[in-house]
């Protein structure tokens, strides 16, 4: 069994052509920028809505963790105190408002798979499915047997991931996978870990040993105003990328701050990026900086 976050259909930005991407749980990254928070942990995961909270109370006769306080000032949730719990689904059922939502729901690979074949009338020769996360990777089994049915049928498949991880996982997928999409955020290992919470060898490493494989890349760099997107960075990852033979694609784009609503529904804070400056100017800055430093080798994608 998996536990998916999310099946998302008609995605154009998730690899070639028109595809479904299914995001998996579970994520060894903690990248301050996180779009998918929900996805960190293996488990799912409740979700709270204050504004569409209507008091009706429901809710609080159904907990026994004490997330719940009732006050003057309204109704006040603690997520985290869900976490592990068995009454989940019993309470989203009794909010008659919609207020609450658990994120995570577990699929056999043949369940996951039948779901995603359903779109293949869209995918056309371009198209396919896309595995993303969280780190796909932590689900590796998983995500080998899935990959393994979805090329059974004639599926393209692409595997989203930071590749943070053992190169054992990577290889245990990579039979069944067409186009791997690789994040790079910084070379410099101490920004990576200062990032993402983690160093970044095991990334460097994997993007490496894909190369080394044939296995076809994009590569995704997310910018960060005064982090990454340095002239510094930016000129070690377009030396490092000329060398790996088989990167087709590099997607550039600055880090936006689309997921708040997601931090407050976790009862978490989100940090914000980018918020002052021209977003356009980082991309066209941080574009003429690679093309220079690998000598126009490298296919550079400008996403917004």
């Amino acid at each position: 069994m998996g536990l998916v976050m999310n099946i998302q259909r008609f995605s154009l930005h998730d690899g070639p052509g028109v595809r479904t991407t299914a995001f998996l749980m579970g994520c060894n990254l903690r990248c301050r920028w996180c779009h998918n928070p929900e996805s960190w942990l293996m488990k799912r995961r409740m979700m709270f809505y204050p504004n569409k909270c209507i008091g009706c109370g429901r809710c609080l006769s159904l907990c026994a963790r004490g997330a719940h306080v009732f006050s003057e000032s309204g109704h006040g949730m603690d997520p985290s105190r869900c976490i592990g719990c068995g009454g989940l689904d019993a309470c989203v059922q009794a909010c008659p408002a919609e207020a609450m939502t658990v994120c995570g729901k577990e699929y056999t690979p043949e369940e996951l798979v039948r779901q995603l074949a359903k779109d293949r009338i869209f995918y056309e020769e371009d198209g396919g499915v896309t595995f993303s996360g969280g780190e796909v990777l932590g689900q590796d089994t998983f995500l080998r047997e899935c990959l393994r049915l979805c090329k059974a049928q004639g599926l393209h498949t692409c595997v989203d991931t930071a590749a943070c991880v053992d190169s054992e996982k990577l290889l245990r997928v990579a039979e069944y996978t067409d186009l791997f999409l690789v994040d790079l955020k910084a070379m410099d290992p101490a920004l990576h870990e200062k990032l993402c919470g983690v160093e970044n060898s095991r990334t460097i490493e994997n993007i490496r040993l894909l190369g080394e494989m044939g296995k076809p890349m994009w590569i995704r760099i997310p910018l960060v105003r005064g982090e990454n997107a340095t002239e510094s960075e930016l000129r070690a990852m377009a030396q490092f990328l000329r060398g790996v033979p088989t990167v087709e694609r590099v997607d550039v784009f600055p880090v936006l701050n689309h997921a708040q609503d997601k931090y407050r529904a976790l009862g978490m804070q989100g940090e914000l990026f980018n918020e002052e400056g021209d977003n356009q100017e980082l991309i066209e800055t941080s574009i003429r900086i690679l093309e220079k430093e690998s000598d126009g080798v490298l296919n550079l994608n400008r996403l917004m």
